[in-house]
């Protein structure tokens, strides 16, 4: 009865890899957070992962329970992500699932009830029988909920940043914005210059208001070099 049910064997030992994968996963964290879901929806998310991380895989219990939370409103990408990382580390809390199941199923007062799904159909499968698996689901439910209050302001605060950072960014690439700025103070002299002279030249007309249509980002420096090489040349000739 104390035997963990489910387990796929080996896999301690792939350890490493499922490491790298996770690894590979966190690197991407973060843009699941850019999603239109609200908080609410990413905590909810979190905390059904969770739960289902937290259940051995094997038996109908797993499968039934991922059923029903993925059928609520959720933020599924990151429920998928937690359950991948709490089943990782699920197998260092066998001792405690296994404790928590033993003392259900040897209780006095439950015996009778678990004689009757024990003869209810299709119920077996759920290896509710087993130590680890109802110690597993008892334990999942117990941090389930605590689990979404407390990630729904880390939640709300990483979703103001987010948005914060992309405003900003969004700032710096608007034409005449920060960025342009940013990219050759040193020229802001240079420029002004140049652009406050009287337009006698038509070239010169011509290539400023090319670029006061094009610069953004990177052709700013073009921009000014071209400028300059007018205005070179117009003070040779």
């Amino acid at each position: 009865m104390a035997a963990r049910s489910g387990r796929v064997p080996g896999i301690r030992k792939r350890g490493t890899s499922m490491l790298t994968w996770l690894s590979y996963q966190f690197s991407n964290y973060f843009l699941l957070l850019r999603t239109q879901d609200s908080p609410r929806r990413l905590a909810a998310g979190f905390s059904a992962g969770l739960l289902i991380g937290l259940i051995p895989k094997g038996n109908l219990l797993a499968p039934l329970v991922a059923t029903i939370l993925f059928s609520l409103r959720l933020n599924l990408p990151v429920a998928v992500l937690t359950a991948a990382c709490a089943g990782f580390a699920s197998g260092w809390l066998d001792p405690i699932s296994h404790e928590i199941g033993l003392r259900l199923l040897e209780h006095p007062g439950l015996r009778t009830t678990w004689v009757r799904l024990s003869n209810t159909p299709i119920v077996p499968w759920t290896g509710f029988n087993n130590t680890i698996v109802l110690g597993s689901l008892v334990l999942g439910l117990a941090v389930a909920y605590p689990a979404y209050w407390l990630s729904l302001p880390v939640f709300r605060d990483l979703r103001r940043k987010l948005t914060a950072r992309a405003e900003a960014r969004s700032a710096r690439r608007r034409p005449g914005g920060v960025e342009e700025a940013a990219v050759a103070p040193e020229t802001e002299s240079t420029v002004g210059s140049v652009m406050s002279r009287p337009r006698d030249d038509s070239a010169v007309s011509r290539a400023c208001d090319e670029g006061l249509r094009v610069v953004n980002g990177r052709r700013f420096r073009e921009f000014v070099a071209e400028i300059d090489r007018l205005s070179r040349t117009e003070r040779a000739a």
